[in-house]
């Protein structure tokens, strides 16, 4: 019985591993300018989606599941909904979001299809967008910059903007309110 787990070599497990992995706010600033300035239809889409990630601090699953109706334009509202058993949350709509989100839809998206999930993919069949390619698309970003990150999803820009509201002064409490954490452990 002993005899086994003294025969084992376990993992090392350090101090601060279970840390987010986060990029500095200037890496993602960059990456939403170098997204503002494409013109093409994934450039469109891909600036508006990494607009909510930056801004709102949405997890993947979320922006994939945005759907039509949850944006109240007269409201100025966005409503989301939290994919990990949190209650949904409504946030205001800011101008530069819901530009980016206007212009995709109204000249990007193929509206003809009755989906309600915002985001499709830009070619036939057009079917809604999935985590990886979300994930993929900030991966790339991130990796063109030579970033150093344990983890280059969309999760690292959630971390991100955690990070930065921390860093200026913002309370563990109105952060975990943003990200839709019930416990302040969780942030």
């Amino acid at each position: 019985d002993n005899k086994l787990l003294t025969g084992l070599n376990l993992p090392r497990i350090y101090k601060l591993e279970g840390l987010p992995s986060y990029v500095s706010w200037d890496i993602v600033s960059d990456i939403l300018l170098e997204k503002s300035r494409l013109t093409t239809k994934a450039g469109i889409r891909d600036y508006a989606i990494v607009l909510l990630l930056a801004v709102y601090a949405i997890r993947c699953g979320e922006v994939v599941n945005l759907k039509l109706q949850d944006i109240n334009w007269r409201e100025e509202t966005i409503y989301i909904r939290r994919s990990k058993n949190c209650k949904p949350q409504v946030f205001p709509l800011l101008p530069e979001v819901g530009n980016a989100l206007l212009r995709y839809i109204k000249e990007v998206r193929f509206n003809d299809v009755r989906e309600e999930r915002i985001f499709l993919q830009k070619d036939a069949p057009h079917r809604p967008i999935t985590n990886s390619a979300v994930y993929h698309m900030v991966s790339k970003a991130l990796s063109t910059r030579n970033v150093e990150v344990k983890h280059r999803g969309a999760h690292c820009i959630r971390h991100s903007c955690a990070t930065m509201l921390i860093n200026t002064g913002h309370s563990l409490k109105e952060i975990a309110d943003l990200l839709g954490h019930v416990q302040l452990d969780t942030t």
